[in-house]
């Protein structure tokens, strides 16, 4: 991605987990405090990015959420959490918000055992959403239409 944000000319801001955040360094979107509006990680997140759209001359609208596995369910919030900050959300072999409660729940997700909420907590807003799967995935990626 960074090398084509270098050749298109696109900021990309890739959020760094420290260790003590999360054992794996990987994205807390199953924690309650990770899944809403002004909490946790996606609250750190909209402040990083409204510190790029205050500091570099960008185009508010062309802001988007991507990401692969853990981040992509990271991104799948920031849609739901934040769509006045995001214009869409690109998603990786990752979960829809709500896919999990907690930890156990998110290994059991990532197995394919159990989903819940696919929609997300603001079903009614539109927004353009890529979720890309494995074929054998096929119910994971009809979360969000």
């Amino acid at each position: 991605m960074k090398v084509l944000a270098e050749e298109f000319h696109c900021l990309i801001a890739s959020p760094a987990q420290p260790q003590g955040a999360n054992a794996r360094k990987r994205a807390n979107w199953y924690q309650p405090g990770d899944r809403a509006l002004d909490l946790g990680e996606p609250a750190l997140i909209a402040g990083t990015v409204g510190d790029i759209l205050r500091d570099y001359p960008l185009d508010p609208a062309r802001v988007h959420a991507a990401g692969l596995s853990g981040s992509g369910a990271a991104a799948a919030i920031m849609g739901a959490a934040y769509p006045d900050l995001c214009a869409a959300v690109g998603v990786h072999s990752g979960l829809p918000v709500g896919g999990a409660q907690e930890a156990a729940s998110a290994f059991a997700a990532m197995q394919g055992d159990s989903y819940t909420d696919l929609k997300g907590p603001d079903a009614s807003r539109e927004m353009p959403r890529f979720f890309l799967q494995q074929a054998r995935d096929q119910r994971r990626a009809q979360t969000d239409r």
